[in-house]
């Protein structure tokens, strides 16, 4: 036959074996070397419960009489009485661990197969067993892969014999290859000079294209510089105009942006529209020059502000950057007013942000303590939050108690030759923590809040009106539908 057949035939070893026993054998080894892993793992203590049975369970005793008639005990002369002494032995273990399988006659096995193997589920029977006992259960299992194996031994010797025949054909075979494998390489010498000669060729071409391709780089790269610059020319004079016309409208920016902080945050977005309005007319009147576009809240939030609130959940509209303003920007206390109360889960955001004062002094990293006012204990709780620092949120506050006017003014006294602040609480000086900060919070939009109230904190409307509604839903509607002129929105 020719030189190709030889791996043909060669894998005509394993296709004209026994259909199962190759593949049996292979998987049975390594059950008999787990299962006398298992063997050896059991602990002699459970080898002594069984020994305390005066009568065992049937599974028990069908075990422990297939292991010792495979260590080749007669089953005739097996009772429990022997059994006993066979586990009492301190060499049982060892004895089974290293059996041989190749000692298990044909006859034993066949009668170890018929009574205890044949016609049952092997793992079914394996976990009735374990279940019986922790120790019967690995035996039974090494009973199986003895016989098991034991009957793959004999289906293993017509396999070496027919695989000596075949090894033999393939000695021949290779001989042929030899020869056929000197002609080759013969021929592969001469093909190797020819290939030498195109390879110095191919080489040349390489070469100018290389050469080529770098010159080609270089232009690109040359004329992409040009380009650039020209860009960023354009830019930078873009960039300078803009700058010159901030500097100009700086003064009236940073005097628009404290009055909306002092004054428009108890505004709804009508409200805080019209004092903007106004607050322009007169800038007008009085020659100010202002900026020619955008809103007071465009020119106090700035992009990296707006990342950051947009990662926290915070609205992206001028309502909910507005009020993000105000907190981040005043110096009291905040009073919020919220009916739909969706501003709490976001407090600690906003609170935390670069600017605020519960930022500002530390306690924006700490978790946002809550308290009702309506709660006769939460002077305890603020208390608490005033030793130790801490944010406390209190709701409620339309049931607003005098109590609180020192901790609102921050009325510390000094303690004599301390170096400590005390704020009166109630009846009780308190030392106050420079990282203490204070929110108050009502649900209640009718709320009517005293002047000494709203003079003591900064008061902040979240409530949501109907231009309020409209501009947040214009403000969706527009990255719904046209994102791009959404994003150069936020851009500008």
């Amino acid at each position: 036959p020719p030189a190709s057949c030889a791996p043909a035939r060669a894998a005509g070893c394993s296709d004209t074996a026994h259909p199962t026993g190759g593949g049996q054998c292979r998987a049975h080894s390594p059950a008999q070397l787990a299962a006398q892993a298992n063997v050896r793992d059991i602990d002699r203590r459970q080898l002594d419960e069984l020994c305390r049975y005066n009568q065992p369970p049937e599974l028990v005793r069908m075990t422990l009489e297939a292991v010792l008639v495979l260590l080749g005990h007669e089953p005739s002369t097996l009772d429990w009485a022997e059994m006993r002494r066979s586990l009492r032995s301190a060499d049982f273990i060892s004895n089974v661990v290293n059996f041989k399988s190749d000692a298990l006659s044909r006859g034993r096995r066949a009668m170890l197969s018929e009574k205890y193997i044949a016609g049952k589920a092997v793992e079914d029977v394996c976990e009735d067993i374990f279940r019986a006992s922790r120790a019967c259960g690995p035996l039974y299992r090494w009973v199986v892969s003895q016989v098991r194996f034991s009957e793959m031994l004999d289906l293993v010797g017509p396999l070496r014999a027919q695989l000596s025949t075949l090894t033999d054909e393939r000695e021949l075979l290779a001989a042929r290859v030899g020869e056929v494998n000197a002609r080759l390489a013969a021929l592969e010498a001469s093909i190797a000079g020819y290939r030498a000669d195109y390879a110095a060729l191919i080489r040349d071409a390489e070469a100018l294209r290389g050469e080529m391709s770098a010159v080609q780089s270089k232009v690109e790269r040359s004329s992409a510089l040009v380009a650039s610059l020209a860009n960023e020319r354009v830019r930078w004079e873009g960039s300078d105009a803009s700058f010159a016309a901030a500097l100009t409208s700086c003064a009236s920016d940073a005097l628009l942006g404290a009055a909306f902080c002092a004054y428009a945050g108890g505004f709804a977005f009508e409200g805080r529209t019209a004092l903007e309005a106004e607050w322009r007319n007169i800038l007008a009147d009085m020659g100010v020059p202002a900026g020619s576009s955008g809103s007071i809240v465009d020119s106090m939030v700035g992009a990296a502000q707006r990342l950051a609130w947009a990662a926290a959940g915070v609205p992206q509209d001028d309502v909910s950057y507005g009020n993000g303003i105000i907190l981040a920007r005043a110096h009291r206390f905040p009073l919020i007013i919220d009916p739909s109360a969706a501003i709490l889960p976001l407090l600690p955001a906003l609170l935390s942000r670069p600017g605020a004062p519960a930022a500002r002094a530390g306690a924006g990293k700490a978790a946002l303590a809550r308290a009702s006012m309506l709660d006769a204990n939460y002077l305890k709780a603020l208390e608490s939050a005033v030793r130790f620092g801490t944010h406390l949120l209190l709701t409620d506050a339309d049931a607003f108690d005098p109590i609180l006017n020192p901790v609102l003014n921050r009325q510390a006294s000094r303690a004599g030759g301390v170096d400590r602040a005390l704020v009166r609480i109630g009846e009780v000086e308190v030392d106050l923590s420079p990282s203490f900060a204070l929110a108050l919070f009502s649900k209640s939009a009718a709320a009517a809040f005293t002047p000494d109230i709203t003079s003591r904190c900064t008061p902040i409307n979240f409530a949501v009106s109907l231009p309020s509604l409209a501009a947040t839903l214009l403000t969706r509607v527009l990255a719904a539908e046209v994102p791009a002129v959404a994003e150069r929105r936020r851009e500008v």
